[in-house]
């Protein structure tokens, strides 16, 4: 078995003992000491659980998806065994200097959030956070409430979070479940799920009021691949699949549809949503951010693809080593979370970390002024996962999010300090850094269209 052991700050020792599944108990625990390093899903999951035995690591390769069809597993494995061989990394072609303004200009960031999070489709949620007729979720993005619900005929449905009556929030941020109707907190104005107006106490007051006048503004809503983007404005209809640009089915193949929703957290950060977003798209920090936090991830080597304005980055772990001159057959068959990882930038503004055990959506929506935002941490665990190891899991996915928190995000703050001081004029994206590049070439496209 093994065990995991605070050392100073985030650091963690582990060593292997014997274990009594009878029992329960460890017996004759081996001394303490530095072993190969182990996958991503034995850190993350095992080390919030201080002192406290767990299942063997073979019961989470158990529950883990079977490759998804739509990503070509053999080709990722075989590019970054490359760069690791030539010591190298995915280059962009050039040096990239991104103005300080774009992430500190008041006005520039308010044509951003009008444009970008206003008039634009977005990824709203997962599809298990909806998973029964009546459940909703509430979320408020640039200062739009929304309200995201599934009907009784299973499909989701979108609408302004206020009452038609006087502009009252009708359900708390969050998720839940409504029953047969939304009521109004205010004066108990009801709404069924198609957003109809179907109840209006002591109505004789309101003749001769037409009650289908007054049913809930609809916004566009979208689900597939097991999630849900919608877009605020109430004439921003869209195409999922065009806005996708071709990533939609690698998406789908993961199996998302059939995966539980785990946990929701979110923080807050002082700084642009930009530079928030900036945290996930490059590994070049790793070593001298995540020292002692992520010991496995293997610093400054990824491979980057984009598909329109998305972006897929793929980071090697050390086991990898392990599926060297493999036949194709069993490189399809590499883990994720085991001999690498891959994080989404689905544009503008959300990144999906993605294992075959469990995904992480960090969600980043800008706040009331350009210095604020927020990250929210949606997470989906496989449906394969009997309740204990969901629960592994999840403390897994909980412990990478804590590092954006701890790790992360304080450097986020002081660099936002630093662009709103005057220096430096610009910040210098590395051509080892090309996925940044993309979401800037992306940022500064999307604004710009008419």
């Amino acid at each position: 078995m093994l065990l995991a052991t605070r050392q100073r700050r985030q650091g963690f020792r582990i060593f292997y003992s014997d274990y009594d599944d009878n029992a329960g108990r460890v017996v004759k625990p081996s001394k303490p000491d530095r072993i190969k390093p182990i996958d991503w899903l034995t850190l993350s999951c095992y080390a919030p659980y201080a002192l406290h035995v767990l299942p063997q690591r073979s019961r989470f390769m158990d529950t883990a998806v079977q490759p998804a069809a739509g990503v070509d597993r053999a080709d990722l494995v075989r590019r970054l065994l490359g760069h690791l061989d030539a010591k190298s990394t995915r280059l962009a072609d050039n040096v990239y200097f991104e103005p300080a303004r774009g992430y500190i200009d008041p006005d520039q960031f308010a044509g951003e959030v009008d444009k970008l999070f206003r008039r634009s489709p977005l990824w709203v949620a997962w599809s298990a956070e909806l998973p029964n007729a009546g459940d909703y979720k509430a979320i408020e993005i640039a200062q739009v409430p929304m309200i995201f619900l599934r009907g009784k005929d299973g499909s989701v449905r979108g609408f302004r979070n206020s009452c038609t009556h006087r502009g009252a929030t009708l359900l708390p941020e969050g998720t839940g479940c409504i029953g047969r109707r939304i009521v109004c907190p205010y004066h108990a104005w009801s709404f069924d799920h198609d957003g109809k107006l179907t109840g209006i106490p002591h109505d004789q007051g309101f003749a001769p009021l037409d009650r289908s006048q007054r049913g809930l503004t609809a916004i566009p809503v979208q689900e597939k691949y097991g999630m849900i983007f919608a877009c605020a404005d109430p004439d921003g209809q869209f195409d999922l699949d065009d806005h996708l640009s071709g990533l939609g089915p690698e998406l789908g193949a993961h199996g998302w549809a059939n995966f539980t929703a785990g946990n929701t957290r979110t923080i807050s950060c002082a700084s642009n949503y930009k530079l928030a977003m900036d945290t996930y798209c490059e590994a070049y920090h790793f070593p001298y951010v995540h020292t002692n936090s992520l010991p496995t991830a293997i610093p400054n080597t990824m491979e980057v693809d984009n598909f329109g304005h998305h972006i897929r980055m793929t980071y090697p772990f050390g086991p990898i080593d392990e599926l060297r001159g493999r036949p194709d057959g069993e490189l399809a068959q590499a883990v994720l979370g085991q001999h690498m990882f891959i994080v989404y930038i689905i544009f503008p503004n959300v990144a999906v970390v993605t294992t075959d055990f469990g995904a992480s959506a960090y969600q980043v929506l800008p706040g009331a002024v350009v210095g604020e935002s927020t990250t929210t941490d949606h997470q989906i665990v496989t449906g394969a996962a009997d309740d204990d190891l969901k629960s592994m899991i999840v403390a897994g996915l909980d412990y990478n999010f804590s590092l954006v928190d701890t790790e992360d995000y304080p450097l986020s703050e002081r660099v936002f300090r630093s662009l709103r001081a005057g220096t430096p004029s610009a910040l210098v994206f590395g051509r080892n850094e090309p996925a940044l590049h993309l979401l800037h070439d992306s940022f500064n496209a999307a604004t710009s269209a008419q």
